[in-house]
């Protein structure tokens, strides 16, 4: 018994790690994206952007792809696309926006203007009802304005497969009787891979409350709970540089 704790726990942190190093790899291409001088000169001039004036906009952002789509560019992201803070060449006024329901559009005002979505956010396949059906996961990073830093010029966006990160999660559930989820501060599922009838997310997070840990960002070793006349282990590690937490009960 106390060798398949140590098993698991094993496998916990390491499969911690290796999302939090794909996390902070993501990461670091966009900011490294989003503070290039050639990039903040393009959406700059988005200001400027009408429909009078689209052609010469979308030259302009011909440098800005070849930036987004360098050799540095990470194989787990799909694309990357650039949009304006306000008018025309903003998300609001793209196809994209245009095709959410009004809900998902009032969620993502209200998502992206938290304090805490400042900087960065990342969006969950669940958010948008089309990223959903793609099984694409959304990294989004402001970019700054070098003249003002409490102002942003604009958005980038990273559309990442889940398979990405499902693979990972898949290998820490070869376990029978396992299930690992990695969900959001928000309680939204990002992966989940379970076998059919044993604990389900909904169910692995009512665990996690019941021992007063709902949504932490604290690890803790495997710990005993109780279900369904049976005793199983519950850990939990945060993943770095994201509001993602990693949840393995076996």
């Amino acid at each position: 018994r106390q060798k398949a704790i140590y098993t698991a726990e094993n496998m916990l942190v390491q499969t911690s790690e290796f999302i939090s190093y794909k996390v902070a790899a993501i990461k670091n291409i966009m900011t490294v994206i989003s503070t290039d001088d050639r990039l903040q000169t393009v959406i700059a001039s988005s200001e400027e952007y009408d429909r009078d004036t689209q052609h010469n906009w979308m030259i302009l952002t011909t440098t800005a792809k070849s930036i987004m789509y360098n050799a540095n560019t990470s194989k787990d992201i799909r694309n990357v696309r650039l949009y304006a803070l306000e008018g025309e060449a903003s998300f609001e006024s793209s196809s994209e926006f245009q095709e959410l329901s009004e809900e998902e559009q009032n969620r993502w005002k209200e998502r992206t203007g938290e304090e805490q979505n400042q900087y960065s956010l990342w969006i969950p396949a669940s958010f948008f009802s089309t990223s959903d059906t793609l099984n694409n996961l959304t990294y989004i990073k402001k970019i700054p304005d070098p003249q003002n830093l409490n102002r942003y010029l604009g958005l980038l966006t990273a559309t990442i497969s889940k398979a990405a990160f499902e693979n990972v999660i898949t290998k820490a559930a070869t376990t029978v009787n396992t299930s690992v989820l990695l969900f959001n501060d928000y309680g939204e599922t990002i992966i989940y891979h379970g076998e059919p009838g044993f604990f389900t997310p909904d169910e692995m997070k009512r665990q996690m409350e019941q021992q007063n840990l709902k949504f932490s960002k604290e690890k803790f070793a495997m710990q005993q709970v109780h279900y369904k006349n049976g005793d199983y282990f519950l850990g939990i590690q945060p993943i770095e540089n994201s509001d993602w937490t990693l949840a393995t009960l076996t």
